[in-house]
C-alpha cells in the first residue's frame, strides 16, 4: 500500500477513508500548536462532526453525473445533490410509480424503488410486480 511522508496510508479518493486517515496526520500537525490554538481546532472539529450526515448508495452513473455537474459549475458535489434532492422533494413527485416488490426477503422493506428506462429490462418486471 502507498504511504505518505508521515507513514500514513494514502487514500484512493474515498472521502470517508480519507477522513479517517487524515486524523493521524492532523494529530501530528496539532502537536506543535499552542494550547489555545489546539482547543480552537478541537472546538471547530467537534462542531463539524455534530452536523448530521447521511450516506446513500447510488448508481455509479448518477454519482458521475453529479460530479461532472459540480465540476462544471465549480461547486461541491454534495451541494449539487442537495439542490437536486430539494427540487425533487418540493416538486411533489409520486414515487409510487417507481415502486416494485423487492425480490429479496428483506425484514425491513416490502418494496424498492427503481428508475425505469423505456429500454430497460426492468420495465417488464414492473408490470409483474405491482400489487
Amino acid at each position: 500500500m502507498n504511504r505518505d511522508s508521515d507513514g500514513f496510508l494514502k487514500s484512493r479518493g474515498d472521502e470517508a477513508v480519507e477522513s479517517i486517515l487524515s486524523e493521524g496526520r492532523n494529530r501530528i500537525n496539532n502537536r506543535g500548536l499552542p494550547t489555545r490554538e489546539r482547543a480552537r481546532v478541537k472546538k471547530a472539529k467537534d462542531k463539524q462532526s455534530a452536523r448530521k450526515r447521511a450516506v446513500y448508495d447510488l448508481p455509479e452513473d448518477l454519482i458521475e453525473e453529479v460530479s461532472e455537474l459540480a465540476k462544471k459549475h465549480k461547486v461541491p458535489a454534495s451541494q449539487v445533490a442537495m439542490i437536486a434532492l430539494r427540487y425533487f422533494l418540493q416538486s411533489g413527485v409520486d414515487i409510487s410509480q417507481f415502486k416494485v416488490v423487492t425480490d429479496k426477503k428483506s425484514p425491513l422493506y416490502d418494496f424498492r424503488l427503481v428508475w425505469f428506462d423505456s429500454t430497460s429490462y426492468e420495465v417488464e418486471e414492473k408490470s409483474k410486480n405491482l400489487p
